[in-house]
């Protein structure tokens, strides 16, 4: 007996037991602490006459644990009857002593706890802003350097360097995007690829005056949520392809269809094929060793920066497929070229 009491007084919790009347049989100094008064203004109290209890339906929880004997657990924020604000995690709980059934209750002190809680979110809310911020300027940091571009070009008439200042702008137009993805988000750690995907491959098609009765792309991506870290080679990846296909895939007088899909498989590859019924590849196409910059582009982010495989499949057309490792463990691990 004495080594019992001797633990409910060390209890930092705070330890009551009541009679089903109400009256208190047990209270221990760290109950009298929480609440702010002395150890026999507590035990001098009525559960069923503690107003703040009464108002938060405590005393309707407590007779239904003691008639049915299943454990409640709770939190509570109140001002005690003793005028001292509380923030309680309340656990009540059903014993019987001399064949009666009495109430126990545990209260642990998170008043401190939760106020921290409340600083951390604030400062949380303060960087997810500034964080959001950071992502609008850099999205109008790159749309400056493409307007910058597309004023180069207007000094020019050569059409290959046109073409040059065009396909920069497509690639800043392609990470612009995904920083504004991000500004918008709710999540300012992924973004919805999917819906990121229709918007870059809008943008191209207007960019490179595409008549989408003529040439009609189609997208197959779910709602998948991925990481800037990966979204932004990604989304270079597709703009090179689809450009290319845009560029060279179709003779002015002939219909066309571009293929996207975009999908992870098993939580742990994503799958990207992009593919065209355009005039296609040379039979000898070897994309580790092309010359085109663009084609060169997208060969390097898949292998080294995503390490992941590029396989051209049979014609007809241009068909590319695109496989890589992908798990949020290893999202913060790729590394820039």
């Amino acid at each position: 007996l004495d080594l019992n009491q001797n633990i409910i007084s060390a209890s930092s919790l705070g330890i009551l037991a009541y009679k089903q009347d109400g009256s208190c049989v047990l209270a221990n100094e760290a109950s009298a602490k929480i609440i702010g008064a002395d150890i026999n203004q507590v035990l001098a109290q009525n559960f069923n006459k503690i107003p703040s209890w009464i108002n938060a339906g405590l005393t309707d929880v407590a007779y239904k644990v003691i008639q049915d004997g299943v454990p409640q657990n709770f939190e509570m924020k109140t001002v005690s009857s003793f005028d001292k604000p509380v923030w309680l995690d309340i656990r009540l709980t059903r014993f019987n002593l001399n064949g009666k059934s009495h109430l126990m209750i545990l209260l642990d002190d998170i008043y401190e706890r939760k106020q921290l809680e409340k600083q951390v979110t604030a400062s949380l809310k303060e960087k997810e802003i500034l964080l959001q911020e950071i992502h609008h300027r850099v999205k109008n940091n790159l749309q400056v350097v493409s307007g910058l571009l597309k004023m180069q070009a207007s000094k020019t008439d050569d059409p290959k360097t046109l073409g040059i200042f065009k396909d920069g702008q497509g690639q800043i137009l392609s990470m612009a995007l995904v920083h504004e993805q991000l500004y918008n988000s709710k999540n300012l750690a992924r973004i919805n690829f999917g819906s990121y995907l229709r918007g870059l491959i809008q943008s191209l098609q207007v960019s490179y005056g595409i008549d989408t009765r003529v040439i009609e792309t189609q997208i197959d991506c779910p709602p998948i949520f991925i990481g800037i870290d990966t979204a932004i080679p990604c989304g270079l990846i597709i703009n090179e392809l689809v450009t290319n296909s845009f560029k060279y895939a179709f003779t002015p007088d002939r219909h066309g269809e571009i293929h996207i899909a975009f999908h992870l498989f098993e939580e742990n590859e994503i799958q990207i094929t992009v593919n065209d019924t355009g005039r296609g590849l040379p039979a000898d196409f070897d994309i580790s060793e092309t010359r085109s910059l663009g084609l060169k582009l997208v060969y390097n982010l898949v292998t080294h920066q995503l390490e992941g495989d590029i396989n051209l499949l049979p014609p007809p057309g241009t068909n590319i497929a695109i496989a890589f490792p992908y798990a949020d463990h290893i999202e913060s691990q790729r590394v820039d070229m």
